[in-house]
């Protein structure tokens, strides 16, 4: 999945780059090639099978000639055989996104589908909760492993009448679920200008009510949280755990993705330290995820 796609109500239109590498034969694990990326400023990637490839958006005042060049020194080195680094014009966005974004059965019980195609989704969802997303700029479309991952933990971890936090919430894909499990106060944190705004439309589209805010850090107005749930990268983890701690309830869950396994000691090192244990730990598609209990 990378950052990028149409714009929805008024989120904010941006140039980029897209960069892409194609390898010969698919990499045993796609997250060094990812991690590259987001070194670069692209906080979320798409993966293509045929051929191998690992795509993503770089904006206008991240695509800087040095940037751009160091990444692509970087991928040469991870075995990319071809590059391109090709403008994407502001026009464009919404139909190169969709290019990307078809409906999807994620978890047991939920499809994804972009706004553009949830009449033809409707009809295929069945019993299976619908969630009908526009990505805008922001992260989270259910098609990557790290949010496959919460998603499937949100399921087994929210009860009707929770109180579910999601940290980062990017596309609000994640918030939108936990209200689809009957979570009576769902409050969300995002930083991202135009990921805020997409989260915002998207709670919209879906008639949830989630109490967002604009922080890289856990509001004090949120309440204690039986599910905590964080799909980020490894240092913010790090750096959230002690804030985390304070916010699930003794009898609570904090659920966490996006971990490289290179990454893995130090997430739960922190986590430890902020007096959680290790409850069940998953991998998939070369990304960790996590369920914590307080310890």
């Amino acid at each position: 999945m990378c950052v990028g796609g149409g714009a929805t109500g008024t989120a904010l239109m941006r140039n980029c780059i897209c960069a892409r590498a194609e390898f010969r034969e698919r990499p045993d694990d796609w997250s060094a090639v990812h991690e590259v990326f987001a070194a670069a400023g692209c906080g979320g990637t798409i993966e293509h099978s045929q051929p191998p490839a690992m795509a993503g958006y770089l904006f206008e005042n991240e695509a800087s000639p040095g940037r751009i060049a160091t990444l692509g020194k970087r991928l040469l080195d991870l075995g990319a055989r071809s590059l391109s680094f090709e403008p994407v014009p502001e026009e464009e966005w919404a139909e190169s996104w969709k290019r990307f974004f078809r409906p999807m059965r994620i978890g047991s019980t939920f499809m994804v589908a972009p706004s553009w195609a949830a009449k033809e989704a409707e009809s295929d969802a069945g019993r299976d909760h619908l969630i009908v997303l526009d990505p805008g700029q922001a992260f989270g479309t259910g098609d990557h492993a790290t949010t496959r991952l919460c998603l499937t933990m949100l399921e087994a971890a929210v009860k009707p009448g929770n109180r579910v936090c999601d940290l980062g919430t990017g596309t609000g894909i994640l918030a939108i679920v936990a209200s689809a499990l009957g979570a009576s106060e769902v409050y969300a944190t995002e930083v991202d200008a135009p990921a805020l705004d997409a989260a915002r439309d998207n709670f919209l589209r879906n008639g949830v009510e989630v109490r967002l805010f604009a922080s890289d850090e856990v509001p004090k107005e949120v309440p204690q949280c039986d599910v905590v749930v964080a799909n980020l990268t490894s240092a913010a983890l790090i750096l959230l755990a002690p804030q985390v701690r304070r916010l699930v309830t003794p009898e609570g869950v904090w659920i966490l993705s996006g971990v490289v396994p290179s990454n893995w000691a130090d997430v739960e090192e922190a986590a430890n330290r902020a007096r959680f244990h290790l409850d069940t730990r998953y991998e998939e598609d070369g990304w960790i995820a996590a369920t914590f209990r307080p310890a």
